[in-house]
């Protein structure tokens, strides 16, 4: 009896290759939910308490403006004046990516993923892609080495 191959058979490799084809790509940023990008990647950029203040001179944010900066929205501290964004001072300043397509982007490169697949999800040009990888790469270093740091300074 002859089967057809399906999901369920042969190897790792024929099955993602079947599954995530250049489709399937091109589409997956429209499946993730903006509002939960949003926040998740606000959680990641400004964990606890740094959510809620300047990022220049530490003054606490009132609720409105806390809210604006969560929202990726620019905000001005009225304590010292200083403009800012939720992305100011990380590696995704000057970004316009969506925050669902920053998530794709990591989510893709954390897998292995190469320049012209992310490209070709991102809807954007490989030069676009390559540039990316290597910025949200360096964002995903960063937090590492600063809870690494922080570790140390624990121990010692």
């Amino acid at each position: 009896m002859n089967k057809k191959p399906g999901p369920n058979s042969g190897t790792a490799a024929e099955f993602s290759s079947n599954l995530i084809g250049p489709a399937a790509l091109a589409g997956l940023s429209s499946l993730l939910d903006p509002e939960r990008c949003r926040a998740w990647l606000f959680g990641f950029l400004h964990p606890g308490a740094a959510a809620h203040c300047c990022p220049g001179c530490g003054a606490k944010l009132s609720e409105r403006r806390a809210l604006s900066f969560a929202r990726f929205r620019k905000v001005a501290c009225p304590a010292c004046g200083l403009q800012f964004r939720a992305t100011t001072g990380t590696a995704l300043h000057h970004c316009q990516l969506s925050q669902p397509e920053i998530i794709l982007a990591a989510g893709l490169t954390a897998a292995g993923a190469d320049a012209a697949a992310v490209a070709l999800a991102l809807g954007r040009g490989w030069d676009t892609a390559k540039v990316w990888q290597s910025r949200l790469g360096g964002l995903q270093r960063g937090g590492q080495e600063k809870r690494a740091a922080e570790n140390m300074t624990e121990n010692d």
